[in-house]
């Protein structure tokens, strides 16, 4: 149908854009409560409202940044970290980048 799209555009573009709470987005796009719409968006995108959320703005604060010629590694770094391998082969991939 033509809601679901809908709802996940404006879905995406509330919580990447304002501050509002869940709840008034939930109600917002039609969810009888919170849950019904966290569950519907991590359904389309993969994740939870909240680390949707926390990504984007990440990401903006990085833009910011590198628009005011701020160092942007400072800001990546910690993200990296996430996200790299753990393990002998993640370790040795750190040292020969070192070198």
């Amino acid at each position: 149908g033509v809601l679901e799209p809908a709802r996940s555009t404006v879905g995406a573009r509330l919580l990447a854009t304002t501050d509002a709470k869940m709840s008034d987005i939930a109600v917002h796009l039609g969810y009888s409560n919170q849950s019904a719409f966290t569950r519907a968006f991590r359904r389309w995108a993969g994740v939870a409202p909240r680390d949707f959320r926390r990504q984007r703005r990440h990401t903006h604060e990085i833009l910011d940044a590198a628009r005011r010629g701020t160092d942007v590694l400072a800001l990546i770094d910690p993200v990296l970290d996430e996200y790299r391998p753990a393990g002998d082969w993640g370790d040795s991939l750190r040292s020969t980048q070192a070198v």
